[in-house]
């Protein structure tokens, strides 16, 4: 069992692919019960899996660790890419204003930073990595191994490390079919796991020899409260999603289903812009959207310990723009829920100006109620509404999809900018190209390509997704693989509406993740 007293980023690497060994036993113990129930084999998938999601938090925790300790100690050598790392204004402002240790603020700052990307690759971990160790790392780890076992080169290992990540990509999003007909599963024993479970501990052991020791939980705690600024204020500290989901199951009771719906609600959701959790007794969080034309913050929950609500933001709305009809619509399905026309009724007689808030009591049976009102609330009308004003059409074409862009209508260019906002979002690793005639993004390799057509009102898009995992839809997805076409990728995904635009982005989240 996992310790409860903190450990090094490196211990808790070796705890994960114990827990990988235990599934491969596991696998060995239902084969030998031949329980044709279950496939033994996806135990195996599902310890491969693991193993390299503990390197990818590993390496991750080492980033962010060694970082804080580097901006702790000035008199430590630092490699020329640690002077790149960034503080949002707000971090340094709790620091600044006494509200936190900088220690702490930035370890969780940095720390969501490097865990918006992916540290499995060896050019990832490579480019993770050089934020807090100089040189070319994997001649040293090289050199490491070669100098305890059977000499290896840096290429090798690379070469290795991609085609263990090519093989837990499939198992992840094609349920290990091999890449080549017929379609059926890449067999997998137990003795495959097992050697890439040891081969991935050895070079992660390099790893280490190369990086130092890792970092001490405690010494690190230590060096953040004693070396990392002003004294926390015991009331000033800002909330995490942690702390609220804990408050809401502690306080919320009957609301908290609906409580739990309208907060993952957001996330799910293209208009959704982002989280703002607060610095009250309790935990809090606000969800801002973009609202038509606007964008606002639309709602607030509360996890007060005696009364968590939900609080419905019409004041904040209507002070950024959002229209009366949305206004007036989301107030005509709120007023569905049992009791809450005692508090929504002074609304309208305020012009909006209120923040009325929903009680448990309100809630207990609303998630159905509430999530609808949100859905129309942020419901798009690309025909009747302006478009928002930061959308980004180019002055003057300098490529055919760039002339297509600016002579398409309005709501294709309102659509085209959702898309690049959700596609840039996926990750800091994300690359814009603009071909002559598409528009590629890319991380290691394109991933989508882009056509947009003006004269038929809609965008193609391209991706890597192999065509048989998916159900085709006539006139939204199509088979490319024998039909010539600009761009890369084997699906077509002909997107019109909003509507295909939330089909199709699953897909395009797809290919990102294996390229």
């Amino acid at each position: 069992m996992p310790t409860s007293e903190p450990i090094t980023a490196f211990d808790e690497f070796l705890e994960n692919l114990d827990f990988a060994r235990g599934l491969v036993k596991a696998g060995r113990a239902l084969a030998a019960m031949r329980a044709g129930v279950v496939d033994v084999e996806d135990m195996y998938r599902a310890a491969w899996s693991q193993s390299v999601a503990g390197l990818d938090h590993w390496i991750t925790r080492e980033i962010t660790e060694r970082a804080v300790v580097l901006a702790l100690n000035p008199d430590l050598p630092r490699p020329p890419r640690f002077s790149k790392l960034e503080i949002p204004v707000d971090a340094f402002e709790r620091v600044y204003q006494g509200n936190g240790e900088l220690g702490e603020v930035l370890r969780r700052c940095w720390g969501e930073r490097f865990a918006r990307s992916t540290h499995q690759r060896p050019a990832q971990i490579k480019e993770g990595l050089s934020h807090v160790v100089e040189g070319d790392l994997w001649r040293k780890v090289a050199e490491v191994m070669s100098a305890t076992g059977p000499q290896v080169k840096p290429d090798q290992i690379r070469e290795r490390l991609d085609e263990i990540i090519d093989r837990r990509n499939r198992i992840a999003h094609t349920a290990d079919r091999n890449p080549a007909p017929p379609p059926a599963r890449a067999e997998l024993n137990d003795g495959d796991v097992v050697e890439v479970i040891d081969w991935l501990e050895k070079v992660a052991q390099a790893i280490l020899t190369v990086l130092g020791d890792s970092v001490n939980p405690d010494d690190l705690i230590k060096a953040a409260t004693n070396g990392g600024g002003p004294a926390l204020v015991s009331s000033g500290g800002q909330w995490d999603e942690r702390s609220l989901l804990q408050g809401l199951e502690n306080s919320a009771g009957p609301a908290y289903n609906t409580l739990l719906a309208v907060y993952r609600h957001a996330e799910s959701h293209l208009a959704f812009r982002g989280y703002s959790f607060g610095t009250g007794a309790f935990p809090s969080v606000t969800a801002s959207f973009r609202v038509g034309a606007a964008e606002a913050s639309v709602w607030s929950i509360y996890a007060d310990v005696d009364k968590p609500v939900l609080s419905i933001n019409f004041e904040w709305m209507r002070g950024r723009g959002v229209a009366t009809e949305r206004l007036e619509r989301l107030l005509r399905h709120l007023r569905r829920l049992p009791g809450a026309e005692r508090v929504l009724s002074p609304v309208i007689g305020a012009d909006y100006a209120k923040r009325p808030s929903l009680t448990p009591e309100m809630l207990a049976d609303g998630q159905d109620v509430v999530i609808d009102a949100l859905n129309d609330l942020l419901a798009v009308d690309m025909e009747h509404e302006p478009a928002p004003a930061d959308i980004d059409v180019p002055p003057a074409a300098t490529s055919v999809v760039e002339e297509n862009l600016a002579r398409a209508r309005r709501p294709l260019v309102v659509l085209y900018d959702r898309l690049e906002r959700q596609i840039q979002a996926l990750g800091d690793d994300v690359v814009k190209k603009t071909r002559k005639l598409y528009i590629a993004f890319q991380r290691t390799q394109n991933f989508a390509c882009i056509e947009v057509h003006p004269q038929a009102n809609e965008l193609l898009i391209f991706v890597k997704v192999d065509p048989d995992s998916v159900q085709l839809e006539e006139g939204f997805s199509r088979d490319m693989r024998n039909i010539g076409h600009f761009g890369t990728g084997d699906l077509e995904l002909r997107v019109r509406s909003q509507t295909d635009l939330e089909k199709a982005f699953p897909l395009i989240r797809q290919s990102y993740e294996v390229s």
